[in-house]
């Protein structure tokens, strides 16, 4: 039998792509869970009715979408501009302060660079932790192309993780945020009696 020696190099190389393969997993949920969060208001205000879509039938709330086909065009249209653009037309007090936080975090450095990674790892695996990356010495060359138009984004591990934490912290914020914004507690009458409730006594946001 041939004993297997490990020594700190070979633990660290392991360690490296263990801590690697965790970042990317949470590179890609980070995002999702924006994307999910975009949803919860999308569908939660009826965000989608101040936007021009061509369907047959426009629906008045979240219930009145009568068939998958039009829950799925309404999906693959609430996207981050699209979700600006309704609280733009929405404006009151409410949907300017809701916007406000939405962009504070949108636009902070560490949501802009998530999104840039995860679009490299979702369409072309082209981001590469420098503790891990060794790059090719030898370059192609076709016409004009070099092989080197391709080369990877490469960010150390530590940076990632740093990125990842303000991340967190940021978007743990903007989800308690949110999560107050809707105020479910509203949603019970006073009387606590079952009862159908006018949206304007617990909706912040109520879209005609």
């Amino acid at each position: 039998m041939i004993p297997i020696i490990l020594n700190g190099a070979v633990v660290k190389l392991g360690s490296n792509r263990i801590r690697y393969q965790f970042l990317k997993n949470s590179i890609v949920w980070y995002s999702a869970s924006y994307e999910m969060l975009w949803q919860a208001l999308w569908f939660g205000f009826f965000l989608f009715r101040k936007n021009n879509f061509i369907i047959k039938k426009k629906p008045v709330t979240f219930y009145d979408i009568e068939s998958k086909d039009i829950y799925q065009q309404l999906l693959t249209l609430c996207t981050y501009p699209n979700l600006e653009r309704a609280l733009l037309k929405v404006s009151t007090d409410h949907s300017a302060l809701l916007l406000d936080n939405l962009r504070k975090f949108h636009e902070c450095e560490e949501q802009k660079r998530v999104k840039i990674w995860v679009n490299k790892l979702k369409h072309n695996g082209n981001l590469k932790a420098k503790e891990l990356y060794y790059k090719d010495s030898i370059e192609l060359e076709e016409g004009k192309f070099n092989s080197n138009y391709t080369e990877p984004e490469v960010v150390a591990i530590d940076e990632m993780v740093n990125v990842l934490k303000g991340y967190h912290i940021k978007f743990c914020e903007l989800v308690q945020y949110v999560y107050t914004f809707f105020d479910f507690a509203s949603f019970i009458p006073e009387d606590r009696k079952v009862r159908r409730m006018d949206v304007r006594e617990y909706k912040k946001i109520v879209i005609e």
